[in-house]
């Protein structure tokens, strides 16, 4: 029998909490969304005053999602696919990664919660997003329960949004 080798990925996750309302309430993070930890702490405030139930959920996960990405410029623009060499020294920026979120919204950025709840089964996605000036939006996505979770009374149609305003 051929030995091979163990390949271990380490994900690093820190716990953050928000106590700007009257219970505490913590979710995750990735590592690589550190950097953007204040912003994503002040969308975790707007969800936990705006969903009041997100504190007694079982788990809740915040990742920060750029509407822009650097990209760069082939070294051939005509090859194939497969034969592009990308030439580093010319990076280009390409904007409209958060689709319709960025387009009607104007969100440069938002942080994605995904929240379990296993007393109902669900889970939810909930979006808290805006641009250079601080949170502008709060956007529970795609399914009533989502909304009933959040005690929202409103009925669902594609998704719900709210605009806040939260300056940095």
């Amino acid at each position: 029998m051929k030995k091979m080798p163990l390949l271990f990925l380490i994900s690093t996750v820190f716990v953050f909490g928000c106590s700007n309302s009257d219970d505490d309430f913590s979710f995750e993070i990735n590592q690589r969304d550190i950097e953007h930890s204040e912003k994503i702490k002040d969308a975790g405030s707007v969800l936990s005053q705006l969903c009041p139930p997100v504190k007694k959920a079982n788990s809740v996960n915040a990742s920060y999602q750029s509407d822009v990405v650097i990209g760069y410029e082939s070294k051939n623009k005509t090859g194939s696919w497969g034969d592009e060499e990308l030439d580093l020294t010319k990076p280009i920026k390409e904007a409209g990664m958060l689709g319709y979120r960025s387009e009607k919204y104007g969100w440069t950025y938002d942080i994605e919660f995904k929240i379990k709840d296993d007393r109902s089964g669900h889970t939810h996605w909930i979006y808290v997003g805006g641009d250079d000036n601080g949170i502008n939006g709060f956007l529970v996505a795609g399914k009533q329960e989502s909304l009933d979770f959040c005690k929202i009374n409103a009925t669902m149609h594609d998704s719900y949004f709210l605009p806040v305003s939260v300056s940095e």
